[in-house]
C-alpha cells in the first residue's frame, strides 16, 4: 500500500486526473455548443404547424399523410396535443392500416412535441 502512495506522488497522479477532468469538461461544453439557430423561413407556416399537430404533420410531413385525416385521426391528434401540453399517457386501439406507426409514431410526434409551443393552442 505504501508503494502505491509512493508512486502516486512520484508521478503526479493527482495533477494528471485533474489535466483530465478539465480537459474533458471543456470537450463537453464544446460538444454542447450548438451555435445560433438559424431563421425560420416562413413563420406564418411554422405558426399554423406549432398550433395543431395535424398540421405539423400535412405541412412538414407532407409525403406520408397527403389522405384527409380521418375521424380516429383527429382523435389521436387531440389526445396527442393533451399529453403534450399536460403531459400523461393515453392507449390507442384502431384498425389495422389505418396509419398508427407513420401517425403516432416516434417520427413525427418527437419532433413536432420539441417544437410546439404549449401556451400557443
Amino acid at each position: 500500500m505504501r508503494n502505491l502512495a509512493t508512486l502516486a506522488k512520484r508521478t503526479n497522479y493527482g495533477a494528471h486526473k485533474e489535466r483530465t477532468r478539465q480537459a474533458q469538461a471543456q470537450q463537453s461544453q464544446v460538444g454542447r455548443d450548438i451555435a445560433p439557430l438559424p431563421a425560420v423561413v416562413d413563420p406564418q407556416r411554422r405558426a399554423r404547424a406549432d398550433k395543431s399537430y395535424l398540421a405539423f404533420c400535412s405541412i412538414y410531413l407532407a409525403a406520408t399523410f397527403y389522405l384527409p385525416w380521418s375521424i380516429d385521426q383527429q382523435t389521436v391528434a387531440t389526445k396527442i396535443e393533451t399529453a403534450v401540453d399536460r403531459g400523461g399517457l393515453f392507449a390507442m386501439a384502431m384498425p389495422r392500416g389505418s396509419g398508427k406507426t407513420c401517425f403516432a409514431g416516434p417520427r413525427p410526434s418527437g419532433p413536432w412535441s420539441l417544437v410546439a409551443t404549449p401556451s400557443s393552442r
